[in-house]
């Protein structure tokens, strides 16, 4: 009877063995596959392979038993693809990644193994004025000042702009590649530029300038993780310029937050499309115009939006220093570069006033040569203005097709940016006398 007693525990007691083995103690779940099903609360997603275009997302669904368990996401490459807290993973480069669930009170886990492959480009226009030209010398030139490594090469059917770390944490958009124009391409007709391009989230300044040195338009884009196509009006006041057009310049990169390291921005086409007749230059004459509102230059660091501390002075991150000064008695604004290469600027509401016949913002300016004075008016409008020489000059600036719009406490604001320092000098000046808004004089 003992014998029998024994024989009866040692089976019972691999039967329970058996049992919990079975039951994927610390072995993996057949519909969890990679995962772990340990004690405790166990964790499945709702697929366990993914095949995304680069730039694609797709969200995973963590079921827990028992349910609403708190799971946290992780992947093994965050270069590859990334997740979110909620489960969205991202693809960001061509490759494999495995995002991985887990439960925060057990420890159990479950997988998903996920494959970026590469994002086809996007058919072009055949019908339009492209601006590429497979030339293996001179497709592009770069800044020869550059900030860190910039490479720019033709690859397939897209121009690679690859940048390393140092250029990424530059601000002060010195990194560029410039894109010539096709031989005996003739775009003096028209009237609007697009641009595709596709990056890692990056901050792209995009600019037609001229030979002479003027700006034709320039704007701010995003270099997003799928191909986006960008398509811009060029101002009319600038057109009779594109006769003369020099080329393209592509400022990368200005990276965000979550992207300072080294990176690449694509570009599939430049074209320009439209058919008019060749705009010729605007001649202004102060004389010509009646002003319309004056902005009240001793507030110009009275509002939240200043970069500049109470006492007029913006610091960059070498505590290199511009200052600016109000003279009441002038009501001359004068700002000191002490060798700043970033964009340092501050806001000037509009008071109010009937803006409805707005021809012209006027600046009245003067400053130290190679010195820059941007600004922008309504959001998105940028102007510029460079190579000052010392002498006291008006600029003008054609807002007729902008609607001004001055509601109480929701002002319009001028921005002004008068930091920007070129060709490697350490110390400039600009002085800022006035700024208006007017329109034509009723003839």
């Amino acid at each position: 009877m003992k014998k029998f007693a024994t024989i009866m525990a040692t089976l019972l007691a691999a039967l329970l063995l058996f049992s919990f083995v079975a039951c994927g103690g610390n072995g993996d779940d057949q519909n969890n596959p990679g995962g772990t099903t340990k004690p405790g609360a166990t964790v499945t997603l709702n697929k366990t392979e993914l095949v995304l275009e680069q730039g694609a997302t797709e969200r995973l669904t963590a079921t827990t038993d028992p349910a609403n368990e708190g799971v946290t996401f992780t992947s093994s490459d965050e270069e590859i693809a990334s997740v979110s807290a909620s489960g969205l993973v991202s693809a960001l480069s061509v490759g494999s990644a495995t995002i991985t669930a887990t439960v925060e009170s057990s420890g159990n886990t479950a997988t998903c193994s996920v494959t970026v492959n590469a994002q086809p480009v996007p058919a072009l226009p055949t019908d339009e004025t492209g601006f590429f030209r497979v030339d293996e010398n001179l497709d592009f030139e770069r800044n020869k000042s550059v900030i860190g490594s910039l490479t720019v090469k033709r690859e397939g059917d897209v121009t690679t702009i690859r940048y390393d770390e140092t250029a990424a944490q530059d601000l002060t958009w010195q990194n560029w590649a410039r894109l010539l124009l096709e031989k005996d391409m003739d775009v003096s007709r028209k009237t609007d530029v697009s641009i595709m391009i596709k990056g890692g989230g990056e901050a792209v300044w995009f600019k037609l300038l001229s030979k002479s040195g003027v700006t034709i338009m320039e704007q701010e884009i995003t270099a997003a993780l799928q191909w986006v196509t960008y398509d811009f009006k060029i101002p009319e006041d600038k057109r009779y310029l594109l006769g003369d057009l020099e080329g393209i310049y592509v400022n990368v990169p200005r990276p965000n937050a979550s992207n300072s390291g080294s990176g690449s921005v694509q570009i599939a086409g430049v074209w320009f499309t439209g058919d008019a007749e060749p705009t010729e230059e605007v001649v202004y004459d102060y004389a010509d115009y009646e002003r319309i509102a004056a902005l009240d230059l001793s507030i110009w660091n009275d509002d939240a939006y200043s970069e500049f501390d109470d006492n007029g002075v913006a610091t960059d991150a070498n505590g290199k220093t511009v200052t600016g000064t109000y003279d009441a008695e002038s009501g001359e604004l004068k700002f000191v570069n002490n060798g700043v290469n970033e964009w340092k600027k501050f806001n000037i509401p509009l008071p109010a006033a009937d803006y409805t016949d707005a021809d012209v913002l006027v600046i009245c300016a003067s400053g130290t040569e190679g010195m820059h004075l941007k600004g922008q008016i309504a959001y998105g409008n940028d102007y510029e203005f460079v190579n000052f020489d010392g002498t006291k000059q008006y600029y003008f600036v054609n807002i007729s097709d902008l609607t001004l719009t001055v509601a109480e406490g929701n002002p319009v604001y001028v921005t002004l940016v008068p930091s920007y320092l070129f060709g490697g000098a350490t110390s400039s000046e600009i002085t800022i006398y006035s700024v208006e808004i007017m329109k034509l004089k009723a003839e």
